[in-house]
């Protein structure tokens, strides 16, 4: 279980360092890229902070859902 969540959290908190700078490289004008540069760093600092928390949501979600089945699965049988 620590090593799902704490892949997790490296995906959540990559994904949102990636999309941040894609968004500033890749902006279509100047104007947008200095403007998403000047804004605050909230989401960077949740994803990487917090990332694992998010992480550890998602995965309790699945084992509940997995549990569901396997009640189902039994009750079919």
């Amino acid at each position: 279980m620590l090593a799902i969540v704490l892949l997790g959290w490296g995906v959540i908190a990559g994904s949102t360092l990636l999309f941040w700078w894609y968004s500033i490289e890749f902006a279509p004008t100047e104007e947008i890229r200095l403007n998403l540069a000047k804004k605050d760093g909230a989401p960077k600092v949740v994803g990487t902070l917090f990332g694992w928390v998010f992480a550890l949501i998602i995965y309790g979600f699945m084992e509940f859902i997995r549990g569901v089945l396997k009640i189902f699965y039994n009750y079919l049988k």
